[in-house]
């Protein structure tokens, strides 16, 4: 008997659905927008502009015409980056990208040593470098700082300093761009890897760094910077700053898991004052502040103006000039601006607070203003003649300012964490050495990273080391308390120890996360090419080798 289909009343004969038009049309807008979706995710961070591919978790991206991201070493963040400074930066990236294969296959091995530290593959955590590696504020000295990290990570890894050596520690370079604006970008990055127990670095007391500091503790991350110095860039969040140094007003959070290896600028200034007065070169009517326009924006230039403002008497609105940037040379601008400062037989002593992108050029002015000698009082940052540029003009800038502090006519001094004296014989500064050494030696390119004092001199190095040495200190404690591998256990660990045998001797942060201790004021002396400091003693002249007066 056939069989007999009767329809529904007021319906048409039921179709399969792949028949229907409108489930095509469904399929197709989902097709569409799931390929749409993925080019998103995937063009900025696997196949654009700056790389072709780089690996899961690892990125590197466009932003603006520049490349921003995070990598192991494997992928350097732009070619340019890689060849500064004669291909180091990249060589660099080579060694540190050969560590973390070693992590990650858990064949890391302990020369010269009859303690085992090979682990399973698998038993590593992540501590993330960030800093403005590029940025022109940073020079030739972000390649030191760098430096100075990836030995740290070595040491930890391979010598089980400080503390044994288990979790090992991968390092990755996070790099906000030469502007430092993507940092809101590579800090949503990092935020990602299941692995980040801290990030170190950071380098400039600049709004950007500030707030992805902010960010980044708001997120559980603990961070540990190594240089920078702006009075209230700790976990105070700038109570007792004067209101014109306040950064902007955020809302990614407060500084609450934060630790400087660097003294706030108050510190510093303070030290420099006092040695100054006590040798006769400070006194009612005998300095004057020179600094860049704009210094409220920047907390560095900021809080050394109002030091400065409380170390003079009385207290001028200080010389201002445009800060060099591409668009701008300030030379003649700055000649201009210091011509009067030695009309006035008082004045002793000329303060630079500004970003010493700009020292050198500073020096030389002076050297045609002051026929009868100057000394120059600068920041920190100083310490950025001591080491070659980047940039080929301000290198030639930087070897005019050397000639010229030769002589003694134009006399530097300036304050720092320490000194190359204090550190010489100590245990810590050995075992950097030590390090240091092994870090380098099984490198392709072993020859560009000597151990030298031109090297270490601007303090970069052992900076770094310190911050991210205090980091594995607290990574390998969890090991030790049996503490999951967490920030917020790292964290702890930073806050409720101190470590005795960093470069720079023992470490230990204040409440508000700031190493506790005292900095020297050096002299900056030159034979003419190469820069050296001698440290300054309260009361009596600091003579450098080559002064004629």
């Amino acid at each position: 008997m056939p069989v007999t289909t009767i329809a529904r009343p007021g319906l048409a004969p039921s179709r399969p659905l792949w028949k229907r038009p409108a489930t095509w049309i469904t399929v197709v807008v989902v097709a569409v927008a799931a390929l749409t979706v993925a080019g998103v995710r995937l063009q900025p961070r696997h196949w654009n502009s700056c790389h072709a591919f780089s690996r899961a978790y690892l990125h590197v991206w466009p932003r603006g015409g520049d490349c921003v991201g995070v990598t192991d070493g494997g992928t350097p963040i732009d070619a340019a980056f890689g060849a500064e400074l004669g291909g180091r930066f990249g060589a660099l990236l080579e060694a540190i990208h050969a560590e973390n294969e070693r992590v990650e296959a858990g064949r890391v091995d302990t020369p010269g040593s009859a303690t085992d530290c090979t682990s399973t593959a698998g038993s590593f955590v992540d501590v993330a470098s960030l800093a403005p590696w590029r940025s022109g504020l940073a020079g030739g000295r972000a390649f030191h700082q760098l430096a100075g990290m990836y030995v740290a990570q070595w040491q930890a890894n391979h010598l089980r300093q400080p503390g044994g050596c288990v979790p090992f520690i991968r390092l990755l370079v996070a790099d906000p761009g030469e502007d430092m604006n993507g940092w809101s970008e590579v800090v949503d990055e990092l935020s990602t890897y299941d692995r980040l127990v801290a990030v170190v670095g950071l380098a400039l007391s600049r709004t950007q760094m500030i707030e992805a500091a902010r960010t980044l503790n708001g997120r559980g991350i603990p961070v540990v910077a190594d240089l920078v110095t702006a009075d209230g860039f700790d976990r105070s969040n700038f109570a007792g700053v004067p209101a014109v140094c306040h950064p902007p007003q955020s809302t990614t959070g407060s500084l609450s898991m934060f630790y400087r290896i660097a003294y706030p600028n108050q510190r510093y200034f303070d030290q420099l004052g006092g040695y100054l007065r006590s040798v006769g070169l400070l006194g009612r009517g005998r300095a004057v502040q020179v600094t860049q326009d704009g210094y409220a924006q920047d907390q560095f230039a900021c809080t050394n103006v109002e030091h400065v403002n409380g170390l003079l008497d009385p207290a001028p609105d200080p010389i201002t000039f445009e800060l060099s940037s591409d668009g701008n040379d300030p030379t003649g601008q700055i000649l201009t601006k210091v011509a009067p400062i030695c009309t006035d037989p008082a004045v002793r002593t000329a303060f630079y607070t500004a970003r010493a992108v700009d020292l050198a050029n500073f020096i030389l002015a002076l050297d045609r203003a002051c026929p009868r000698g100057i000394t120059i009082a600068a920041g920190t940052d100083t310490t950025r003649l001591l080491t070659p540029e980047v940039s080929h003009a301000l290198e030639m800038q930087r070897r005019a300012a050397l000639q010229v502090l030769r002589t003694g006519n134009v006399k530097v001094f300036f304050p720092a964490t320490t000194s190359a004296a204090q550190l010489a014989g100590t245990p810590g500064f050995d075992n950097f050495k030590s390090a240091f050494t092994g870090a380098f030696a099984g490198t392709p390119h072993a020859d560009l990273f000597p151990f030298s004092d031109a090297e270490l001199a601007d303090t970069w190095a052992v900076n770094a080391h310190d911050a991210m040495f205090m980091t594995a200190g607290a990574v390998h404690a969890l090991d030790t308390n049996k503490q999951a591998y967490e920030p917020g256990h790292v964290a702890s660990n930073l806050s409720s120890f101190e470590i005795r045998d960093a470069a720079q001797g023992t470490l230990r942060f204040d409440r508000n996360g700031t190493r506790v201790g005292t900095p020297v004021v050096l002299r900056l002396c030159s034979d003419g090419v190469a820069p050296s400091t001698q440290p300054a003693i309260a009361g009596l002249p600091t003579p450098c080798p080559g002064d004629r007066r």
